[in-house]
């Protein structure tokens, strides 16, 4: 029962765990879990990357019916923000995802919802699939185009788009 499976009346967010790469250690600055659930920040960059996160992984179940992020037991997503400074980038490592500060010349931002999407569409490449798409060669192309793919349809989700507004 697929469609009973989808329905956010079913939605149970992901633990969603946020660390502060710049400090040292391990430092949780945001999560959704009951464990952890009085963390708070005024860091807008933290905010906006933990309410993306959230609003990709209910886009993940409500539209396909699956977690994002399936490679341990609670089906966590953890994060790194402040990887680096003016580090225009982001990244899955196969188990969590990491943000850079960007330079605010070339990159305003890099936690946006679609760039969230992009990334955890690398973990849900690897979460979902027997495929064996390393991220290699070929098979390491194929898993960017999925990943962009992801990242397309939750930028233009919510968006009343037909075929004649495509040139």
């Amino acid at each position: 029962n697929k469609e009973k499976k989808r329905s956010l009346n079913n939605y149970e967010p992901s633990p969603i765990f946020l660390y502060d790469a710049s400090a040292t250690g391990k430092n949780l600055i945001l999560s959704n879990s009951s464990k952890y659930s009085n963390y708070s920040t005024k860091d807008m960059y933290a905010n906006t990357c933990y309410d993306s996160i959230k609003k990709v992984d209910e886009f993940y179940f409500s539209g396909f019916g699956i977690r994002p992020v399936t490679n341990n037991k609670e089906n966590e997503i953890h994060s790194y923000i402040h990887q680096k400074k003016a580090y225009n980038n982001a990244y899955w490592n196969g188990k969590t995802l990491h943000f850079g500060d960007v330079d605010n010349r070339l990159f305003t931002g890099m936690v946006g919802e679609d760039i969230v999407a992009h990334e955890l569409g690398h973990a849900v490449v690897d979460s979902h699939s027997d495929s064996g798409l390393s991220y290699v060669s070929q098979s390491g192309a194929i898993n960017e185009s999925i990943a962009d793919i992801f990242a397309i349809i939750m930028k233009n989700s919510g968006k009343n788009i037909s075929s004649e507004d495509i040139n």
